[in-house]
């Protein structure tokens, strides 16, 4: 299985037109071009590729969204995980925290 991935990923994807279709050379052969991997180490962030949510916030829908997960990646489990209250009174001023910085 982990040489098949390799060999996949040094290949590549693909590559496609803006219909959709596969590219391929005048001699029939599939073009592929290199996978971009990025990485987000959350350990040590130096070896990480900074990943920014914020470049990809554009709306109000989006702010919800960032909200919710972060939300639900850090609550707890079992008990911790019914205090409802604390939950909605977090993603209620992380929305106005957020609205307030991408707005100003």
């Amino acid at each position: 299985m982990l040489l098949e991935v390799g060999s996949m990923l040094a290949k590549g994807s693909p590559m496609t037109d803006e219909n959709g279709k596969i590219v391929r050379d005048k001699e029939g052969k599939v073009i592929y071009e290199p996978y971009k991997i990025k990485v987000l180490n959350t350990i040590n962030f130096k070896k990480s590729m900074h990943y920014n949510p914020f470049v990809y916030i554009r709306s109000e829908k989006d702010i919800l969204k960032l909200v919710t997960t972060i939300i639900a990646n850090t609550k707890g489990e079992g008990q911790q995980s019914g205090e409802d209250f604390w939950v909605s009174a977090t993603r209620s001023q992380a929305v106005k925290s957020l609205r307030t910085v991408l707005v100003y």
